[in-house]
Parts: C-alpha cells; sequence; structure tokens
C-alpha cells in the first residue's frame, strides 16, 4: 500500500512559537514609551485570561501613562482648533478608563476627561457656530445653515442660535427670489419662520406659494397649483386667492367612465366585465405631490352634472379566472374564564346576609369554523377618450368567507368535566361567560352561497381596480421651473392684541356753575386793496382749548 507524503507543517509550528504573545507586544511598546499602544496590548491580553499576572501588574504600574498621553493628544487637537479629532481622542480615554474598571485597574480618577470633553464639546459647537457666522457674511447660505445645525447637534441650548439660523434662511430665501429660485424661497422663507416665529416670513412663504399656484394653474398643473394653494394656507389682502383655489380644485378633477353591468353578475366562459360597482367618488388628501382627488362616474352620473370633467377614461375591469373552493372546517379547543354562584361562607352571610357570592372558574369549549374561499384574477384596462393612450394592470383577488360556532361548553370539576349551561350573567347552576363568547351557542349561520361570494369578490376587485386607477391615472407632469413669477407683497393679519379696545378717558362736561366761554368779537374783513402783512392779529380773545 502506498503511504500518503507527510505534509510539511513544521515551519507553520515555528511561526507560531515565534509570534510574541500580547503581553510582549506592549512590553515592546513599553520599552519605546508608547504607552497607548502597550496599554491596549496588555488588555488584550487579559481579554484573553483576564487572571493574567504580568499584564495586569504591567497595566496596575502604567495605566496612568498611557491615560496621560491620550491625554496630551487630545489637548494637542484642541489647541490646534481640531475640535472633531480632540472630541474623538477624548471620548476613547473614556473608552479607555472603561476597560480598565472591568478588570478592576482603575486607580485614578476620570473626572478630568470627562470634564474636558464637555469643554471641547462647547468651544467646537461656538466654533460651528463662528463658522456659520461668516459664511452667513460671505452670502455661503448652504455651509451657514450646515455649520449651524452642526453647532445645535453638539450642543442643543446655545442662547440665539435660532434667531441666527433664522436670518441665514430668511437672507437664503431673498437671495432666492433674485435668482428666480421660487420653490427654494418659499421653502427657507418657511424654514426661518420656524425658527424666529416672525409672522412677517410666513406671510413671504405664502404669497410665494400663491405665486408659484398661480403659474402652475397657468399651465394647467392643476394639481401642483391645489399643493401650493394648501400650502399658502390663507393669505390677507388677496382677494382672488379664493377664485383661483375654486380653479384649481375644478380643473384637478379626473371623470372616469365606466362600462355598465348589473349586480347580478355572471360568469360566462370564466370572464366577465364589470365597472359601475366602482365607487361614485374617491377623495384624498393633498399629498406631496399635489394630488386633490379623483372623481370617479359612471355615464348615468356624468350626464347628470352641470359640470363635467374635461378629461374622462374608460376604464374596464376583467375578470379571467374565477374559482370559489369547497368550504374547510376545523375545530378547535378553547378554554375562557366566567363567574359561576357559589355559598357564601359563614362570616359574610353573618355581616351580609343579602350578599351573592361568585367564584372565577375556566370554560372549556370547542370552537368550530367552517371557511370558503373565492379567488379572482383579472385585469384594469384604461382608455384616455382625449388622447387614445391606453394602460393595462393586472389585478388579483382573495376573499374568505367564513362561519364560526361553539358547542360542549364545559368545567372540570370533581376529577371529571362537567357540562355547563352559559348566560351573560350568573345564575344558580348557569355560568357567567363574555357576550361574544355566549352569541357562539347557536347553530352554525349558513354560508353565502359561490355566486354571492363572486359577486362579493368582484366588488373587492372592483375596489383594487381603483388604486390602480389611481397610481395609472391621477399623475400630472410638474410644470417648468418660472423664469418670473408675479408675488404680491404680503399684508400681516392684525395680532389678537392689536384687535384689544382701549377705552379713551371720560371727556368733562360743562355744567351750570362754569363760566361761560368768551364771544368773540367780530372783525371787519380787509379791504380789497389791503397788502397782506405778517404781523400777528391783536386783541384776538383765547379759545377754549388755549385757556390755561
Amino acid at each position: 500500500m502506498r503511504s500518503l507524503p507527510i505534509l510539511p507543517v513544521l515551519p507553520l509550528v515555528l511561526l507560531l512559537a515565534c509570534t510574541p504573545s500580547p503581553y510582549r507586544l506592549g512590553v515592546r511598546a513599553a520599552n519605546d514609551g508608547r504607552w497607548i499602544d502597550a496599554s491596549n496590548h496588555w488588555l488584550t491580553a487579559l481579554d484573553n485570561d483576564i487572571y493574567a499576572t504580568k499584564p495586569r501588574k504591567a497595566l496596575r504600574e502604567h495605566a496612568k501613562d498611557a491615560w496621560d498621553e491620550r491625554l496630551d493628544i487630545a489637548r494637542e487637537h484642541e489647541a490646534a482648533r481640531r475640535y472633531a479629532a480632540s472630541a474623538d481622542a477624548y471620548r476613547e480615554m473614556l473608552a479607555y478608563a472603561k476597560s480598565l474598571d472591568e478588570v478592576e485597574l482603575l486607580s485614578f480618577s476620570t473626572a478630568d476627561a470627562t470634564s474636558e470633553l464637555k469643554t471641547v464639546i462647547s468651544t467646537w459647537a461656538m466654533s460651528e457656530r463662528a463658522r456659520g457666522s461668516v459664511a452667513h457674511e460671505a452670502g455661503d447660505w448652504a455651509v451657514a445653515v450646515e455649520a449651524f445645525d452642526a453647532a445645535r447637534e453638539l450642543k442643543g441650548d446655545l442662547v440665539g442660535l435660532d434667531a441666527e439660523q433664522g436670518a441665514t434662511f430668511a437672507a437664503w430665501a431673498r437671495a432666492d427670489l433674485d435668482e428666480h429660485r421660487y420653490h427654494d424661497a418659499a421653502d427657507h422663507f418657511r424654514r426661518a419662520f420656524e425658527l424666529t416665529g416672525d409672522r412677517e416670513l410666513d406671510a413671504w412663504a405664502a404669497a410665494v406659494e400663491v405665486g408659484l399656484g398661480r403659474y402652475a394653474l397657468s399651465k394647467n398643473a392643476c394639481r401642483a397649483a391645489v399643493s401650493h394653494f394648501e400650502k399658502a394656507g390663507h393669505v390677507v389682502g388677496d382677494n382672488t386667492l379664493e377664485a383661483d383655489r375654486a380653479r384649481a380644485l375644478d380643473c384637478s378633477r379626473l371623470g372616469l367612465l365606466m362600462d355598465p353591468v348589473d349586480d347580478a353578475t355572471v360568469v360566462e366562459g370564466r370572464q366577465l366585465s364589470v365597472g359601475t360597482m366602482l365607487l361614485d367618488r374617491i377623495e384624498r388628501e393633498v399629498d406631496d405631490a399635489g394630488s386633490r382627488f379623483v372623481r370617479i362616474l359612471n355615464p348615468e352620473v356624468l350626464s347628470s352634472i352641470d359640470d363635467p370633467p374635461d378629461h374622462q377614461v374608460r376604464v374596464t375591469i376583467r375578470v379571467n379566472q374565477s374559482a370559489v373552493e369547497a368550504p374547510q372546517t376545523s375545530q378547535s379547543k378553547q378554554v375562557v374564564e366566567g363567574m359561576r354562584i357559589v355559598e357564601c361562607d359563614q362570616e359574610t352571610l353573618l355581616y351580609s346576609p343579602d350578599e351573592v357570592c361568585t367564584e372565577a372558574v375556566e370554560v372549556e369549549y370547542v370552537l368550530h369554523r367552517t371557511a370558503q374561499t373565492v379567488r379572482l384574477s383579472g385585469a384594469v384596462k384604461l382608455v384616455d377618450l382625449g388622447t387614445g393612450e391606453q394602460a393595462t394592470r393586472p389585478i388579483d383577488v382573495q376573499m374568505t368567507h367564513d362561519t364560526t360556532h361553539a358547542t360542549s361548553f364545559q368545567l372540570f370539576e370533581a376529577g371529571t368535566t362537567v357540562p355547563v349551561e352559559i348566560g351573560t350573567q350568573a345564575s344558580v347552576g348557569r355560568i357567567e361567560l363574555p357576550e361574544a363568547i355566549v352569541a357562539l351557542d347557536r347553530e352554525p349561520l349558513p354560508l353565502p352561497t359561490g355566486e354571492e361570494m363572486l359577486v362579493d369578490a368582484v366588488r373587492t376587485l372592483a375596489s383594487e381596480a381603483a388604486k390602480a386607477i389611481l397610481d395609472t391615472v391621477d399623475r400630472e407632469d410638474d410644470p417648468p421651473a418660472p423664469r418670473t413669477l408675479s408675488i404680491l407683497r404680503p399684508v400681516l393679519a392684525p395680532t389678537d392684541m392689536e384687535f384689544q379696545v382701549v377705552q379713551p378717558p371720560a371727556v368733562p362736561q360743562p355744567t351750570m356753575e362754569a363760566d361761560p366761554l368768551p364771544t368773540p368779537a367780530p372783525t371787519e374783513p380787509p379791504a380789497p386793496d389791503a397788502p397782506p402783512t405778517d404781523a400777528p392779529p391783536t386783541d384776538v380773545p383765547a379759545t377754549p382749548e388755549e385757556t390755561p
């Protein structure tokens, strides 16, 4: 028999034998004055054996040296204004102290690192704030906002930071207006208002939104117009806004013509066509895309409304396959807590002879469930009557009808099970159970027929088709960015304080004892040819207001 060759494993063994241990690596680093590396190697050695004598002794003697080296590095970064690196160094110091504490070798205080870390973070936050102020003065709005955000994340209680960042957003918004970036302007005005609470900034945001809404309306982007008008809210002094808002809502409607079919749906050749089972109207809240609502109209409704929508789409829903499965029955044991009447003890009868005593019992019963499932697969087809474009989306529906009833109510007593009578109130010989459980103690209700289940499934399929219609049809391309925009200067609404009525002081009324007012003497009109004079008139009687 041929023997296998011996693998050359000896060099590998020698290599492993020559690899220094973590403790020896730490000693080498310590000899070079690299205390951080040394401490890390010794901690690794303790990870392998927490009771190892040599690395514990080395850490006990030199852990503070590694701490001081880390502290020098952190302070060096801080002096050079490298605050991120300094903060990372302080965090690494605290992690190092935690590792020492876990092996019971922390013999010095770490309060200085904790305190200096807070100081570094505070200084770092002030540095970021200063960077934001410099960027603001240079008109570099994005950098300024980013710096203010960084300062807030580092230290959230900086006094006046919201006002500074709000001023940056306000200046950025005005620059956006000058550069015709109207969408950005509205957003930046709104952000400035959120930070400062200045109502004028909110009014400017609303004014820009109104301008964008009217522009979108002029481009027949009705849903976008609705979205802008909704963001604007109420605007003081704009008398035509409500009319424009109504126009946008009106033109955002979308009529959907449905193929008519009655509710008596019959499967013919495993195919059927449905349509009028969709809702007459589906409303949706305004979303980011500016979609307001879609009206789904059958031909009868469409012919009866006074203002039919211009954009109409014919929808056909077709079921290609349908299957009604045979009923499936299952049984399971259930346990519910009930209450029954028992004899009261002697003490209760002595003090409360009319007391009704009860106790909780566990009642077991058998729950029967019969379920029947129907499955439909089909598609919804949409045809734009204006452009002739078509789209088809597949739809699958699975519905299950079930009926449940309960039997064999019993409780375990005296080593055996005893049938019990149940009800919603306890009485002698009857156990109180929840009303929902008692309702199950009846004959099983009949399942709907296969035809009825099929009709219900078709209605559900129609609802799913409505979602497909919304996803397919209720879309609108954003209008191109406006080059110029007409924006009305906003008018601020008075605040509640400005509506407060201040009562004027009472005006004293003259009495019968008051001195009569002097009657002015008649004056001669000047002669037609008399020259004008600048001399004051003489002997003019004082008016009541001039009387001291």
